[in-house]
């Protein structure tokens, strides 16, 4: 197994996704639960405020029933009692299962990870559980909590102390600003609480993110069996890639021979066109190549009776304009126009020998093929 300084080289996407799958995924279990600390913290008030009035309804119901005690009674102020509950306790519930599932999948995204919640003896292993805990990954944990409930136990101390002082040496007042205002220090102790918790929660993914992306690396070797595996073998890949031009070629040089002239430069590049009047709007490149590929072409043409007229300048343009199975760009259709000219206006005998001429014809021909 390469040790880790052979890993260089950053983890692919398949790597990746198949670390997700085994459950070796960068995330913070801190970060959900101080979120939905800290919603609850917020939504509390609200919700309580909204729930008093079906309070005071049910403390009226229940002094009825308790002045003239029936089973009906009894039955309907329990009903009353849990509806009551429920409308209380359900928002806050659902809050803190969005928050959970937000917070969840803005890590982690959704991903199903089977391999890691399959049971394993290895996991029961003492000594692997020992190495964890020793771990580099141990030993943030660790710090990391032990700094976090230091900080928050100080301001606990400190938050709750000054409220103890605050009830004890003030003249006796009624119990309700007393509950009101140790609610909204014990609120407050929350909120701070729950942002030094969310503050270290980030730190920690962040941490967590760092060491998945360092245990996933991969060395230079790993990388190109990957890619041989999913691509497949560059040497089959090149043998492919072979028989396509050559096929492609063959299926060119075939077209050279319905072709209506080849215009060359003259040795360097030839070009085949053709124009099909109730097929194409102007004549199209059927067969183009520069070196050998072009002396190719001028021999196909010669074999089957293409006229291969010389214009270099004529060559180059539709060589660098055009593709193979491209129309003449409007800026060439004179020139075009009067090469074709030119070759329907020689013999039949020269076009079925294939002479080669050098276009000089100037016959003012009609640039719009229609």
């Amino acid at each position: 197994m390469p040790d880790r300084s052979q890993r260089t080289e950053k983890a692919t996407p398949k790597r990746r996704r198949d670390s997700r799958r085994q459950g070796q995924i960068a995330r913070s279990a801190d970060l959900g639960a101080w979120l939905v600390v800290l919603a609850m913290s917020i939504a509390i008030p609200p919700v309580l405020s909204a729930a008093a009035a079906r309070l005071v309804g049910l403390e009226q119901q229940s002094s009825l029933v308790i002045g003239h005690p029936t089973t009906q009674g009894a039955l309907r102020l329990l009903s009353l009692g849990l509806s009551d509950t429920a409308a209380i306790v359900a928002p806050l519930c659902a809050l803190a299962v969005v928050i959970s599932l937000f917070a969840t999948a803005a890590q982690v995204g959704f991903v199903l990870a089977w391999k890691a919640a399959k049971p394993s003896a290895s996991k029961l292993n003492p000594i692997k559980g020992l190495k964890r805990i020793v771990s580099g990954a141990g030993m943030w944990n660790l710090l990391r909590s032990t700094l976090q409930l230091a900080i928050i136990g100080l301001l606990g101390y400190r938050t709750i102390s000054g409220l103890v002082h605050t009830l004890v040496g003030t003249r006796p007042v009624a119990i309700g600003p007393v509950l009101e205002f140790g609610g909204e220090s014990i609120l407050g102790l929350i909120k701070v609480t729950a942002g030094i918790g969310l503050a270290f929660a980030v730190v920690d993914y962040l941490f967590q993110r760092r060491r998945v992306s360092r245990e996933t690396r991969m060395t230079k070797q790993e990388v190109k069996e990957e890619n041989r595996m999913s691509e497949g073998d560059p040497a089959v890949k090149g043998f492919i890639r072979r028989r396509q031009r050559r096929i492609s070629r063959l299926r060119m040089m075939a077209e050279v021979a319905r072709a209506n002239a080849v215009i060359t430069n003259p040795t360097h590049v030839a070009v085949a066109i053709r124009y099909l009047k109730d097929r194409h709007s102007a004549p199209v490149v059927v067969a183009k190549g520069s070196g050998q590929l072009a002396a190719r072409i001028r021999a196909e043409a010669a074999a089957h009776g293409v006229p291969v007229i010389e214009d270099p300048p004529l060559a180059r343009a539709i060589y660098g304009a055009c593709e193979v199975e491209d129309l003449i760009p409007a800026e060439l259709y004179l020139a075009v126009a009067r090469l074709l000219a030119f070759v329907y206006s020689l013999p039949r005998w020269p076009r079925a020998k294939a002479v080669s001429f050098k276009s000089g014809a100037q016959l003012p021909i009609n640039t719009t093929w229609a």
